[in-house]
């Protein structure tokens, strides 16, 4: 699988909303002024082609973070990044969203998640884990799974640490 075939599997029916609110850790990324390199993945658990989420591992410094933003520029989708974030916990996505749209998108920016419309690209997973307890990661990976439907086209892609990434 390339860069290509990732981008079309998370663009599928996708809608744009614009940002209220965009802080440090919750944007969608800028432009870039050095050319990306394209990876190439290896796909080792997929069993329909178009999941409803998408886990990205790979071992550290080995760009999943300048992968997050090339999809966030791409395809105009918010990019949480957990280094960046305060620790997780209950609704802390849910809070986040609600906090980041305009009151008259938040209805189409959460129904866009459940019909897969609309996607967030959630990046740093392991740094986001080693701030809070095991408990208050749990919430927050419920939240993310409460909003998104399973049989909705990809909504969220997850990166980071293949051992974290493997516990989620």
């Amino acid at each position: 699988m390339n860069y290509y075939n990732l981008k079309s599997i998370l663009s599928a029916r996708k809608h744009t909303h614009t940002l209220r609110e965009p802080s440090a850790s919750f944007f969608i990324a800028d432009r870039q002024a050095r050319p990306y390199i394209e990876p190439t993945f290896q796909k080792v658990i997929f069993e329909t082609e178009k999941p409803t989420i998408i886990l990205v591992s790979a071992v550290g410094a080995t760009g999943k973070t300048a992968l997050a933003e090339q999809l966030s520029r791409d395809l105009q989708l918010p990019l949480l990044d957990l280094a960046k974030h305060k620790p997780v916990g209950d609704n802390t996505l849910t809070g986040l969203l609600t906090h980041a749209f305009d009151v008259k998108d938040i209805s189409s920016v959460f129904a866009g998640l459940a019909s897969g419309e609309y996607g967030v690209i959630i990046d740093g997973v392991d740094e986001g884990r080693s701030k809070t307890t095991d408990k208050a990661f749990e919430a927050f990976l419920d939240d993310v799974a409460k909003l998104s439907k399973a049989n909705s086209p990809t909504t969220f892609v997850m990166l980071g640490r293949t051992q974290i990434l493997d516990e989620c």
